[in-house]
């Protein structure tokens, strides 16, 4: 036997194979070929797809740790807002704070952040630091304003409910 008929490979077998045997063979090469570059292009698709996930999921990681950043900014504002005497809260300079808080205010919002309501104790949205007479489970007062990014707790309100006594 010679070495040509021991190694069978496609061109031996086009030359001792009758046209109809070859065009088979070559019609299965043709569909291993189709499925391989079908798999291949679903494979490139998930993984574009998967980055295109992280990327997101890094972006908003980001945009979390920016608006932690924030957050002792956001309250000490809030803070000075609210505790504003009466007397000053008229005065020019006291204007520009204020609108420097809606400015502030706005940008949070705008970038997906919303303070919890503080009407009803929710476990998923409240961490209770103290517990005082009062009505039970009733939110008596907000110590930390929690904050959600769109529906995810940034940070939990931190508040004062009543025992029920």
């Amino acid at each position: 036997m010679s070495e040509e008929n021991t190694t069978p490979n496609s061109e031996q077998n086009l030359e001792s194979n009758s046209p109809e045997t070859a065009s088979q063979d070559l019609t299965k090469d043709l569909e291993q070929m189709t499925l391989t570059a079908q798999r291949a292009l679903a494979d490139l698709t998930n993984f574009k797809q998967q980055v295109a996930r992280e990327r997101q999921v890094m972006g908003q990681m980001a945009q979390v740790k920016v608006l932690e950043l924030f957050f002792p900014v956001i309250d000490n504002f809030n803070l000075a807002v609210s505790q504003t005497p009466e007397n000053i809260s008229s005065e020019s300079w006291y204007k520009g704070i204020e609108s420097i808080h809606r400015m502030l205010n706005k940008i949070t919002v705008d970038m997906g952040l919303t303070a919890i309501p503080n009407d009803k104790l929710d476990s998923n949205l409240h961490e209770v630091i103290s517990v005082i007479p009062g009505e039970k489970d009733v939110i008596i007062q907000t110590l930390e304003q929690g904050y959600l990014l769109g529906e995810k707790v940034i940070r939990p309100s931190k508040v004062v409910v009543g025992s029920g006594e």
